[in-house]
């Protein structure tokens, strides 16, 4: 129940803790600067919960309700999101390590200068995820294994402006009306991807 997360929080005892559907959404609860290492949500809504700032590393969120949820400056180290809704969430100057994405909904999620080291994004929908500023690393984008007709990820309307990105697979992605404006790509493989009507200005691609 919330009593029971807050005066867990109070007590610093929310680390691995298992949190079953829980209900913070929209409740205006705070968890932000929350140790929350190895803690597993699971079928929990957190509409537009604040969780800035909080140490989400090795968490498991599976079929989590989070669209809106405030993530920015959050460290996520091996944290893996399992079929979770997390539409227009935010997270902004997080540092993400080894962080996985696995059919989850990110429509318009924000990683603004966000730092995302060999992370996984397999299948769920990607079109106009905000990753300007962004730095990747050896980050991988799958294609959803439901949808094969539509071929390559989907990354329509993507903004990756600004952004580098470094050894990072882009293969068959669909770019279409991506931003790419004044981003670095530093030996990405983009063979096969849309890049339609994408704008390019300034941007620098090396091999």
């Amino acid at each position: 129940s919330i009593p029971e997360v807050l005066v867990l929080r109070r007590e610093g005892s929310l680390r691995g803790k298992t949190l079953r559907r829980l209900r913070l959404g929209l409740t205006k609860v705070s968890l932000a600067g929350a140790d929350l290492r190895g803690c597993r949500f699971e079928h929990c809504d957190l509409d537009d919960c604040d969780l800035s700032e909080t140490d989400l590393s090795d968490a498991i969120f599976d079929h989590v309700r989070m669209p809106g949820c405030r993530l920015q400056g959050a460290l996520l180290s091996g944290t893996t999101f399992q079929e979770c809704h997390l539409h227009e969430a935010d997270f902004s100057g997080a540092i993400l390590q080894g962080a996985a994405f696995h059919e989850c909904e990110l429509l318009n999620t924000r990683f603004l200068r966000a730092r995302l080291t060999r992370c996984e994004f397999s299948g769920g929908n990607l079109a106009g995820l905000r990753l300007a500023g962004a730095v990747l690393i050896r980050c991988a984008f799958h294609p959803d294994s439901k949808t094969p007709h539509l071929g390559g990820v989907q990354l329509a309307r993507a903004d990756f402006s600004r952004a580098t990105v470094t050894d990072s697979a882009l293969r068959g992605a669909n770019l279409i009306r991506a931003d790419l404006s004044g981003a670095l790509l530093v030996r990405c493989d983009l063979g096969g991807a849309q890049t339609h009507h994408a704008p390019r200005e300034g941007l620098s691609v090396i091999a």
